[in-house]
């Protein structure tokens, strides 16, 4: 569900969803309104407080109505007066501060990493690629991840030598053709050489932890032109299992598993 009102806040929208898209619309009377419309069903929409209405007067016969606060003049959208497939409405944001963002994504696992940030690790990183939905364009976006909270580590314990693993990475992405990116990496960071340098899993195996494992909550979001990164979609969970002989990652709901080593 998302919110918003006029300047003055005598009329709240209030809309079921984000809209599938913005629409720069170049008509004479969208070109000076300056706003970007989102489209919706009607009865995905609610309108709280008073409003009056333009109706243009320069088709015949009009076709439809923007209303608008009567205290401050501010339009909260369009209403079509004639019936039109598929039933719907519009709904204004300012075009300075309006930024398309995704609604949702769909996530495929992608094999296992055999590096993190540059460097040769053990293939215990699960890789996932993720696509952008509605399909609109967002080529060339950039993505983030913000740490939603509630991070737990059970196999963690006093005095092990790892730190539990609570928090994200604060991992960024730029999308790619077709709305994809990825590969967003979940999984536990093992290294066998230097002997120096523990394998966390055969350690946490080796003091009876497993299984055991890291449970993350995600929430994704998308640069705009101002630089600012806003929330998209659900906040998703991504686990880290140990298992007596196998390592298993999850994202969102999509598995992966193997035997390790």
């Amino acid at each position: 569900m998302i919110k918003g009102s006029c300047p003055c806040g005598g009329v709240v929208v209030t809309a079921a969803r984000r809209p599938d898209y913005l629409n720069s619309c170049d008509c004479s009377l969208c070109f000076r309104l300056g706003t970007l419309t989102g489209y919706f069903d009607p009865s995905e929409v609610t309108i709280d407080g008073p409003t009056k209405s333009f109706v243009r007067n320069d088709i015949d016969p009009p076709c439809l109505a923007v209303p608008f606060c009567p205290a401050c003049g501010a339009t909260v959208g369009w209403t079509s007066l004639e019936p039109i497939e598929p039933p719907r409405m519009g709904r204004g944001g300012d075009r300075r501060t309006s930024c398309p963002v995704p609604r949702s994504e769909s996530t495929t696992s992608a094999g296992w990493a055999s590096k993190w940030r540059g460097k040769p690790v053990e293939p215990t990183l699960a890789r996932f690629n993720q696509t952008l939905q509605p399909a609109q364009d967002f080529n060339g976006r950039v993505v983030q991840e913000k740490d939603a909270g509630g991070g737990t580590d059970s196999c963690h314990f006093d005095k092990s030598a790892f730190d539990p693993e609570l928090t994200l990475s604060k991992g960024t992405w730029t999308v790619g053709p077709d709305n994809m990116w990825g590969a967003d990496n979940v999984g536990w960071i093992s290294s066998d050489p230097p002997a120096s340098q523990k394998n966390v899993i055969t350690y946490y195996r080796t003091h009876n932890r497993a299984p055991c494992g890291l449970v993350h909550y995600q929430q994704m979001t998308m640069q705009c032109a101002d630089g600012k990164f806003h929330d998209y979609g659900p906040v998703n969970a991504l686990d880290a299992d140990i298992l007596p002989t196998k390592i298993k990652s999850i994202r969102t709901g999509v598995s992966i598993s193997k035997k390790y080593p």
